[in-house]
């Protein structure tokens, strides 16, 4: 297969905002609990239903449970939210009784920080806690007493000595009495501000400019105020979003300290579902305001005297859809988006504001009336696309189906930011609104299985690549991006309870975050062509997609031009003849690729190397030179400008 790229230096399309690498992060799944955040315990604080035990919170296990010995969730007597777990003995039965939770991923050597929040009644000897096997053989164990009447907290260092990837934490007691569990905490020392050093190393490492959150849908019910002040007091909610347990562990204090060790910048997303304006304001306030101010005051109370200073919030998430909690026309929207940007910008009026927008495929027309209306009031309109997204029920493509139609989909994303930018400018508004990308990815598995751990292949690395191409093409119009999402939902990243591996996508994002430059130059390709079957609304048939897609930036102080080349080829390699104009280049080029046994090669924590980014040899270059492309490769090219 042959083709031709042509790169006009002289011709430059824009600057490439940083923002593009941008990346997100949303309470669902394990992206935030059982993913970045360090916590190893679920349900800590004992809220919620008995599912698998009469009396025993899930996830949750009795221990010892006998003849008068009884386990309740009270809503009586607690200690954060409306319940508690109680353990009443009014016989002994000679043995420990009490609850324990597992599997827990015990490492040897490792220091562990456990934190009890007890009250007691009638308890004549001490609460017992214990590192233990699936048997219940203990590893370690510790006690603690605790006086009668009000809560006691207790916090022990506890180290384990061995190797276990089934453990179990149990807090029991013996003899009579009767226990409540407030909460409960088990978490490795070893974390930063609470969020797990392998992961936050892995996500430092692709430089994030920003990252969105805390949705997604999930900003649609989110009140900022329940997360909050100290953790253990937090209430956990009910989720109405993804009818999930909330324990809000991780809130503004919490990303914010995360956004400081990425050394990022934060995007908040305001609830605009079940909130207010003066609610969203008074976020504003808590994370930008003095210290003198009402909700600067009380940051200041929770450890954080200075102002933070997000720039970045988002008015609302995808309000157009009726999954969406919340849901309204695109006029309320329009009007809810001034009343809201007026009542934020009264407390910081340098913040900038993105607007929920829609593709016509979503919601016809909702640009234009939510432009018309409130566009004056922000800097950026939002859209969301995944490939290839909703499909019909029942129907799964394999994965020859699927190979054209992911690879083809940057064209369509092209397309429909056509789309928006026709409807900016349509609204008077070029130059003043730029388009956010905030939530883009592949999504395949997760709608069939209900689940949302995407098992990404190299051909989804392929399309991130790609994407990119797409976003240095659209630079002057859209300035912010987001894949989403980071870790484990939709993510980048996988883990596991002790480590992790990264998948194509993440690999395609770093490749392009650690090559590429600041200008965008106008790039032509000539190239063969194929093409992609419909695959429900939001892929429609794709008639001659190219086999090569090529864009080109540019690094004026290091003097180094990028050229991104994805052959979306299957199969075959691609030779193409390059053609540089408007400058002149060096004679050797250098450059790395990313690639892998074949187009559906995955990595995975046994193989965590078998899709990778690699240098390529040096190559002969030039103004003029033939490189061949292997297939199924996104290739950067760096080439020095000649002096």
């Amino acid at each position: 297969m042959q083709a031709n790229v042509r790169v006009h230096a002289g011709q430059v399309i824009g600057r490439v905002d940083p923002n593009l690498f941008g990346h997100f992060i949303e309470h669902l799944g394990r992206c935030v609990y059982g993913g970045l955040w360090a916590e190893m315990l679920c349900n800590r604080k004992f809220s919620g239903p008995d599912v698998e035990e009469f009396g025993v919170v899930t996830p949750w296990q009795s221990v010892g449970r006998a003849a008068g010995i009884f386990l309740n969730h009270d809503n009586t007597t607690f200690y954060t939210g409306n319940q508690s777990q109680k353990i009443v003995a009014r016989t002994d039965p000679g043995t420990p009784h009490g609850v324990r939770q597992g599997p827990l991923a015990l490492q040897c050597g490792r220091h562990y920080r456990l934190r009890l929040v007890v009250c007691q009644q009638g308890l004549r000897g001490p609460l017992r806690f214990a590192l233990e096997n699936e048997a219940g053989q203990p590893y370690l164990e510790e006690e603690c007493l605790c006086e009668e009447g009000d809560w006691h907290r207790h916090e022990a260092s506890l180290v384990c000595p061995v190797d276990d990837p089934t453990g179990y934490l149990a807090i029991t007691f013996r003899g009579t009495g009767t226990v409540w569990l407030g909460a409960v905490s088990l978490m490795p020392e070893d974390s930063l501000a609470g969020w797990r050093p392998d992961v936050v190393q892995a996500v430092r490492d692709l430089r994030p400019p920003l990252v969105r959150w805390p949705g997604g849908n999930f900003a649609s019910a989110y009140h900022w105020r329940d997360g909050i002040g100290p953790r253990d007091r937090r209430p956990t909610r009910l989720d109405p979003v993804w009818n999930a347990l909330e324990p809000n562990d991780v809130g503004t204090d919490e990303f914010m300290a995360l956004c400081r060790i990425l050394e990022t910048e934060p995007y908040l997303a305001v609830n605009v579902g079940s909130g207010t304006p003066e609610e969203a304001a008074a976020w504003v306030e808590y994370c930008n305001g003095p210290p003198e101010s009402a909700f600067g005051r009380l940051r200041a109370e929770n450890g954080h005297p200075a102002p933070y200073g997000v720039r970045y919030w988002g008015v609302g998430n995808e309000t157009y859809g009726n999954w969406q909690y919340g849901h309204v026309d695109a006029e309320t929207y329009a009007r809810q988006c001034v009343a809201f940007a007026g009542a934020m910008r009264a407390v910081d009026p340098h913040i900038k504001l993105i607007a929920v927008g829609a593709h016509e495929y979503e919601a016809p027309e909702w640009n234009r009336s939510v432009l018309e209306t409130a566009g004056r009031h922000v800097q950026y309109l939002s859209l969301h696309h995944y490939v290839p997204g909703e499909m019909p029920r029942g129907i799964e493509p394999t994965h020859d189906e699927l190979y054209p139609v992911i690879v083809a989909g940057p064209e369509r994303v092209e397309e429909l930011l056509h789309q928006a930018e026709e409807a900016i400018a349509q609204a008077g508004l070029a130059g003043q609104v730029s388009i956010a990308f905030d939530e883009w990815n592949v999504w395949v598995h997760a709608h069939y299985e209900c689940a949302w751990e995407e098992p990404y292949l190299l051909r989804d690395g392929l399309y991130a690549a790609s994407i990119f191409n797409v976003l240095y093409r659209e630079c002057r119009h859209v300035t912010m991006a987001n894949l989403a999402q980071l870790v484990n939902v939709l993510g980048a990243i996988y883990t596991t309870p002790t480590g992790l591996f990264l998948t194509p996508i993440y690999l395609a994002c770093r490749l392009h975050r650690d090559h590429s430059g600041p200008v965008s130059l106008h790039t032509e390709v000539d190239s063969p062509t194929f093409d992609a079957r419909p695959m429900g609304r939001f892929m429609p048939p794709r008639l001659g997609a190219r086999y090569v897609d090529a864009a080109a930036t540019l690094d004026e102080e290091r003097r180094t031009l990028y050229l991104s080349v994805v052959n979306r080829h299957r199969s075959e390699p691609a030779e193409v003849q390059v053609q540089i104009e408007g400058t002149s280049v060096q004679l050797e080029g250098a450059g790395h690729d990313l690639n892998g046994p074949s187009a559906l090669s995955g990595n995975s924590i046994t193989n965590p190397d078998v899709v990778r980014v690699q240098p390529i040899t040096p190559f002969l270059a030039g103004n003029r030179f033939t490189y061949t492309f292997p297939a199924h490769s996104a290739t950067v090219m760096e080439l020095r400008l000649a002096e």
